[in-house]
C-alpha cells in the first residue's frame, strides 16, 4: 500500500502511530480507515466474508482494528480494497458521541479511493484492478423523485 507523500519521512512505525492518533484534525486523512469494505446496490444477502476495519469501540475516539462480515458479492456488487479515506469534522462527532446518537463499534470515513478487488457478473462499467472512488451516497433506487433530480442524498431507500 502506498505511503502518503506528507509520511514519506516517518519510519513504519511512526506512520503506524500517526494513523492511530486522535481525531482532533477534521483534515485528517485515515489511511486504509478500511481495509476491505463492500460497496452495494440492494440486493439479497448471500453468505458473508470477513473483514477488517478501523473502529471505535466506545466515545473515546480511538481507532483499533475490528473484524466483522459482509455478504457475499452479488450480481450487481463490486468490492473495493480501500486504499484512502477522508475523515471529516461529522466522522469526529459521530465517533466521539458528540451528537448523543452514536452506535459502535463504528468504522468513520467516507469518500474512499481503492482498487477494485472484485466485480459481479452484471457489472459492465468495472473491472477487477481497476482505482475508483466512491463517495458519501454508494446506493440508492434511482427511480424516486429525489434520484430522478439529482438529489441522491434524499433518497428513502438509499444504503
Amino acid at each position: 500500500m502506498p505511503v502518503p507523500a506528507t509520511s514519506m519521512h516517518q519510519t513504519k512505525q511512526e506512520h503506524e502511530a500517526s494513523s492511530l492518533s486522535s481525531l482532533a484534525d477534521p483534515s485528517f486523512i485515515l489511511e486504509s480507515c478500511l481495509l476491505l469494505s463492500s460497496f452495494r446496490k440492494m440486493g439479497s444477502e448471500a453468505s458473508e466474508r470477513t473483514v477488517v476495519g478501523w473502529a471505535a469501540t466506545d466515545a473515546g475516539g480511538h481507532l483499533s482494528p475490528y473484524t466483522y462480515t459482509l455478504r457475499k458479492t452479488g450480481p450487481e456488487d463490486v468490492v473495493v480494497k480501500v486504499l484512502y479515506c477522508g475523515v471529516c469534522h461529522t466522522d469526529i462527532h459521530q465517533v466521539k458521541n458528540h451528537l448523543g446518537s452514536s452506535n459502535y463499534p463504528m468504522v468513520p470515513g467516507h469518500e474512499v479511493v481503492g482498487e477494485l478487488e472484485e466485480v459481479g457478473a452484471a457489472v459492465t462499467k468495472y473491472r477487477a484492478g481497476d482505482v475508483v472512488g466512491v463517495g458519501i451516497v454508494v446506493g440508492c433506487c434511482r427511480q424516486c423523485y429525489p434520484c430522478k433530480s439529482s438529489n441522491e442524498q434524499y433518497c428513502n431507500k438509499k444504503i
